[in-house]
């Protein structure tokens, strides 16, 4: 398997090939860095960072599900302006997480060869999936959601606004193991979007009437990015099944600080012989030892 800097650390039980180097992919919506490994044609799982994250971010998890189910294929790519990915061009008119989960992301699956996937996201990554998801039913399988938002809330106010000034500071590419080639560019545009946000009381909840997939949503309750009324309010609106699960004691980084906990609740989701979707949603808190 591959540690959170792309090095090759062994292999693990059931894992049938390594991850390979990044490649820069030509999309319909521009350049994408982008990793793909594990059987060629199996189901896919995309893996769609934090806002400060890259294509490595969530790699590990992507490497269990992988070791559990080796004939899954997983999609690891930089978002827009992360990682290796060029920033995105003129779209000062659009919000850029509709322009991520509109444009962005179904250009990738298309480049891909992708029709259907499942997906798996963290933060305003886990939002991006749950609005392609709301745009495209018929595209998005299981959807995975670690601390997503819906809407900007005081608790999303005062996060923003307790953020640093710098990147360096955050610590955030650290914390996510990620690299960008320009960080303290990508930080800014973030915080930034963020603060946009909060400023016009953004919401995505009409959106996400229209989220039909599977979904499991995962908070820490001692998040310090978003409050539990944000798992509340997209289980109260979303069409589809919905398993909602809140960690005691993790806060906005939980497959950081307790990777094993949530390597079991996402490989339980998207197995669908495990899986066993509610009609309704339902809330079930999760104690961690």
């Amino acid at each position: 398997m591959l540690d959170f800097n792309g090095r090759q650390v062994g292999s693990m039980p059931g894992e049938r090939s390594s991850a390979p180097s990044s490649q820069m992919i030509e999309t319909a919506a521009g350049l994408l860095e982008v990793v793909s490994f594990g059987r060629e044609n199996g189901a896919p799982l995309v893996l769609v960072s934090h806002g400060m994250g890259s294509w490595e971010s969530l790699l590990e998890i992507g490497q269990h599900v992988l070791a559990n189910d080796p004939g899954r294929k997983i999609i690891a790519w930089s978002r827009p302006g992360r990682g290796r990915s060029p920033a995105a061009g003129n779209i000062e008119n659009i919000d850029p997480l509709i322009h991520e989960a509109g444009i962005v992301l179904p250009a990738l699956l298309s480049a891909l060869g992708i029709t259907t996937a499942d997906f798996l996201g963290h933060s305003d990554g886990a939002t991006v999936a749950l609005i392609f998801a709301a745009l495209f039913p018929e595209r998005a399988g299981r959807i995975a959601a670690i601390a997503p938002y819906a809407f900007a809330d005081t608790h999303f106010d005062a996060a923003t606004a307790e953020l640093p000034a710098t990147e360096r500071e955050s610590g955030l590419s650290d914390r996510l193991g990620a690299h960008h080639d320009n960080p303290q560019a990508l930080y800014l545009a973030w915080t930034d979007h963020r603060r946009t946000h909060a400023m016009q009381r953004w919401s995505a909840l009409d959106l996400f009437e229209g989220v039909a997939a599977p979904l499991l949503l995962i908070q820490g309750m001692d998040d310090e990015f978003a409050s539990p009324m944000q798992l509340s309010a997209i289980a109260g609106v979303v069409s589809g099944p919905v398993k909602w699960v809140m960690l005691h004691g993790e806060g906005h980084f939980p497959q950081h600080d307790n990777p094993e906990q949530i390597f079991r609740l996402v490989e339980a989701h998207i197995d669908p012989v495990q899986s066993a979707a509610p009609r309704h949603a339902t809330h079930r808190t999760a104690a961690v030892a």
